[in-house]
């Protein structure tokens, strides 16, 4: 921590589905921001957040800000229509490396369907 502002590390880990998915936008060029998600104590007259713990940092494709609520990529993936077939996809290409190509183009139309949003 400097201030308010955090600095940390991340590693995607392109051996499991969401990291396969993550690995993709990535790689697609999408701009993902984070959010933070965890617990504490919050003053209802000034909003300030006191004995802040923080649970996990998702990513997400819409940054997180006082006044956004942003979606995580998973969660856009399974409101998506075909987000069942780029799980199974980015499943399969763990153990398929020919699943490659087809899991490229579905991530491919999940991301022309976010950028048109």
């Amino acid at each position: 921590m400097e201030g308010d502002k955090a600095f940390g590390k991340s590693e995607v880990l392109v051996h499991t589905p969401s990291g396969k998915i993550l690995e993709g936008l990535l790689m697609s060029d999408v701009g993902l921001g984070v959010s933070t998600r965890g617990s504490g104590k919050m003053d209802e007259s000034s909003g300030r957040i006191s004995d802040f713990h923080m649970a996990t940092v998702d990513a997400v494709w819409g940054p997180s800000a006082h006044s956004a609520y942003p979606e995580t990529v998973m969660e856009s993936i399974q409101l998506y229509k075909r987000g069942e077939l780029i799980g199974d996809l980015a499943e399969a290409v763990i153990h398929d490396v020919q699943a490659q190509k087809y899991f490229q183009k579905e991530l491919k139309r999940f991301i022309e369907s976010i950028k048109t949003k």
